[in-house]
């Protein structure tokens, strides 16, 4: 007996293997486009132009920033001076300019040409010094050039234990010290609260107009002499005048100061003469009385 041998079938699927290679021509056109450098696809021309105006701007800059043909270093000072005591000297002026030429803006010179600014040391000069014109200007290419006029003094003001030169309008041009002051100025004593404020005397220009008129007054009648002028609280309008060897003598600074004059020469002249000198106090500030001691 012969047994049917059954034939039996693998499903595995053949492989075929190419030896030939193939390439993806639109592949390998990308891939060598995107291995350039950046700067490759540029022309040597265009590359030289690039760094020769970087070159050329590096350079400009350098020479109108840090060149010293445009640092200013120069100073010219045309200076009035109107007061022949004291007063502002051109070294004042000078050392402040300096200052300002030595300030940097971030990692820019100060003392630039082109960048410094003019604004800036005229305030500086007004907030320091008292004029009465200030005129600040660059000359090309490294001058300064200033032209200032001084303010005439028309009071001394006497607060904290120190001596003021002061304007009419109470701005401060200078301190002075006691042995230089001269009897040629009114001097206003402070008695109150403290009043500089920012190099100026606020709040007593009535006072200090006041004191002005009556010591031109009196010292051209050569009647009194005038030692000094007091001042109390801030929004007191009593004045009160210090006779040299005599009494105080207080005035309303809201009345007619020509009719208060008035007054103390007449009671110099008919009631006190020679006794006024040895009154502690004379009051004017009352209409047509007056009140003595």
């Amino acid at each position: 007996m012969f047994k049917n041998k059954k034939k039996l079938r693998t499903n595995s699927r053949r492989q075929y293997v190419s030896h030939k290679s193939y390439t993806n021509p639109y592949f390998n056109e990308a891939n060598k486009k995107s291995s350039k450098p950046l700067l490759s696809h540029f022309s040597w021309k265009t590359k030289f132009s690039v760094l020769f105006f970087f070159a050329l701007f590096a350079l400009l800059f350098w020479f109108f920033i840090y060149s010293k043909y445009f640092l200013i270093y120069d100073i010219s000072i045309n200076f009035d001076r109107v007061n022949d005591i004291g007063g502002i000297g051109e070294e004042q002026i000078e050392r402040i300019a300096r200052e300002q030429l030595r300030s940097k803006y971030v990692f820019f010179p100060g003392n630039n040409f082109f960048l410094f600014k003019e604004n800036a040391l005229y305030d500086k000069l007004k907030e320091d010094l008292a004029f009465e014109s200030i005129v600040v200007n660059k000359k090309f290419p490294n001058k300064l050039e200033l032209d200032l006029k001084e303010v005439s003094y028309a009071l001394v003001w006497f607060e904290d234990s120190r001596y003021y030169y002061i304007t009419t309008n109470g701005e401060i041009i200078i301190e002075v010290l006691p042995e230089e002051l001269k009897q040629i100025f009114p001097l206003i004593e402070n008695k109150g609260r403290l009043l500089i404020l920012d190099q100026r005397v606020a709040g007593k220009e009535k006072h200090f107009e006041y004191a002005i008129k009556l010591y031109q007054e009196l010292r051209d009648t050569n009647i009194f002499n005038v030692e000094k002028f007091t001042v109390g609280n801030e929004n007191d309008n009593t004045l009160t005048m210090k006779i040299m060897d005599g009494p105080d003598v207080y005035f309303n600074v809201e009345e007619g100061i020509d009719q208060q004059i008035q007054k103390l020469i007449l009671l110099r002249n008919e009631k006190l003469r020679d006794e006024l000198f040895s009154k502690t106090y004379i009051d004017l500030r009352f209409g047509d009385m007056i009140y003595y001691r």
